[in-house]
């Protein structure tokens, strides 16, 4: 019953991946651009330590990308009262982005919910959300 959960799990995430390569354009972005984008998105304002902690990037991956989404125009980096500390914020153009990418994932994700039947959804919903807990404060 575990290995075929585990299995269940790793094809669910195969399937998610395959929505986002098919909601992102190709050669716009890569991946770990889009997943620190949206990251920032929901932080609002957040530094790269914090970005690689909640990520799991390393902060040398963080910084690179970091600096190719600055040259897009999708971040700007400011200095919070301690002058040591900067903070990531998104653009104007960022924030359009990372919109139109959340957007589409509710969409695709949309349509594929309408497809499951009301009591399975729910029972599904229940699963996700112990699934969630565990995986943020017990592991």
């Amino acid at each position: 019953m575990d290995e075929y959960l585990i299995n269940q799990i790793i094809e669910l995430k195969k399937s998610l991946n395959d929505i986002y390569k098919n909601i992102i354009p190709k050669n716009v972005m890569n991946k770990t651009e889009i997943i620190l984008l949206l990251k920032i998105s929901e932080e609002n304002k957040i530094t790269p330590t914090k970005l690689s902690k909640l990520t799991g990037f390393s902060k040398s991956m963080v910084t690179m990308t970091l600096e190719n989404l600055e040259k897009n125009n999708m971040i700007k980096k400011i200095r919070g009262n301690d002058k040591r500390v900067t903070y990531i914020i998104l653009t104007e153009k960022g924030k359009k982005y990372s919109e139109n990418i959340i957007n589409e994932i509710k969409n695709n994700l949309g349509k594929l919910i309408k497809k499951v039947p009301k009591n399975e959804l729910d029972e599904f919903t229940k699963c996700i959300e112990k699934m969630n807990y565990f995986l943020k404060y017990l592991i």
